[in-house]
């Protein structure tokens, strides 16, 4: 191996998709907290953030037992998103599309951080479990960004 090349770690990169994971949820959280003018869509996010919660656990458990570390605090992106989804709800008279706009941005780098683990050497019986998991990423992000292009396009539904 170059001295140049990086080890790939099974547990850091697993445990960089639960923190990523767990920033979604409270993406979700956040979003359905400030959506007050559209009931479907606050409870698609309640249900979004438990799902997202639920691959947090799973993928942090795992790379635990791998010997990662513990996930459970917000990074800075997730800190940095609350905020301007509550400022953004708070400054536009469309509450529901600014929760969407903000989450079709967040949902993109959720999947990109997805897509990295896959692309970095990710083998054996963990490749199947991120895999599923970055299905329901995929399917997520692209309910997300159909809804607000809908909307954004036909207006409130």
């Amino acid at each position: 191996m170059r001295k140049d090349e990086t080890v790939f770690d099974p547990a850091k990169a697993l445990t960089r998709l639960a923190q990523a994971c767990r920033d979604g949820e409270q993406g979700y959280r956040t979003a359905a907290e400030v959506v007050h003018d559209d009931d479907d869509t606050r409870v698609m996010f309640e249900q979004l953030a438990q799902q997202r919660a639920d691959m947090a656990n799973e993928l942090g458990e795992i790379a635990r037992s791998l010997g990662g570390e513990r996930e459970d605090q917000p990074t800075l992106m997730s800190n940095v998103f609350t905020g301007w989804v509550k400022l953004h709800a708070a400054l536009s008279t469309d509450d529901t599309q600014a929760a969407l706009d903000e989450l079709d941005r967040s949902e993109n780098w959720v999947q990109r951080e997805f897509e990295d683990v896959l692309d970095s050497g990710l083998e054996g019986e963990l490749r199947p479990l991120v895999e599923r998991h970055f299905i329901r990423v995929r399917e997520a992000r692209d309910r997300i960004h159909t809804l607000s292009e809908t909307r954004r396009t036909w207006g409130r539904r």
